[in-house]
């Protein structure tokens, strides 16, 4: 019971921080020009070209409208593609100082009240020791089980005809940290890398 609620805590107090550290997104602006490239194609053939390039990077092809320019992908994978930003709350004005002396006393009463209950089965702990059969080890198994960690992320592609030749291509993602069974951390992927290798993956496919 004791290593279970310690095991609680500190997962408590690891999402806590991480949720206090996470970057906020960049602004609108910033992203646009961050997930736009100009690609020179025209739109079906970009559409077409995604769809490949989106398949060699092991994702689902959930959604496809050529008449309105829209790709739809999603995937599910336990190596991170590209850094989470979380989504800021904009009707929140909790400043990062009352976050973290909530999170103080918060973790000063579940601390006190580890220490009372532990003081109170002492006794029994000790009994308990001296059987062959630990439930711990069963409660342990059943926590790596739950501490599963992967991600799952959603790609979405929109395509415009600029002119005769030329098409401009915005790339937008979702993504989600999945722990246990249970959503961790959620955001817009705004990681300049995942999106010059996707660009440079395209024009590749394009054969430029």
């Amino acid at each position: 019971m004791i290593k279970k609620l310690k095991i609680i805590l500190t997962n408590y107090l690891i999402l806590f921080f991480m949720a206090c550290s996470s970057k906020p997104p960049i602004s609108v602006e910033e992203a646009r020009k961050m997930e736009t490239e100009i690609i020179y194609a025209i739109p079906k053939d970009v559409l077409k070209a995604s769809i490949n390039v989106l398949q060699d990077m092991y994702y689902s092809i959930e959604e496809v409208d050529n008449e309105m320019g829209i790709l739809v992908a999603t995937k599910e994978t336990q190596s991170q593609q590209g850094e989470i930003r979380k989504e800021q709350n904009i009707n929140s004005d909790e400043s990062l100082f009352q976050k973290i002396v909530v999170g103080f006393f918060l973790f000063t009463i579940i601390t006190g009240f580890f220490i009372l209950v532990e003081k109170i089965s002492n006794s029994d702990i000790n009994d308990n020791e001296n059987h062959h059969y630990h439930p711990e080890k069963s409660i342990d198994r059943k926590e790596q089980y739950n501490g599963t960690e992967f991600y799952r992320y959603r790609v979405t592609i929109n395509v415009s005809s600029l002119n005769i030749e030329d098409t401009n291509l915005r790339v937008s993602v979702v993504g989600q940290k999945i722990i246990g069974g249970e959503v961790s951390n959620v955001g817009p992927i705004q990681d300049r890398s995942f999106f010059n290798n996707f660009f440079n993956k395209l024009n590749n496919e394009l054969g430029y």
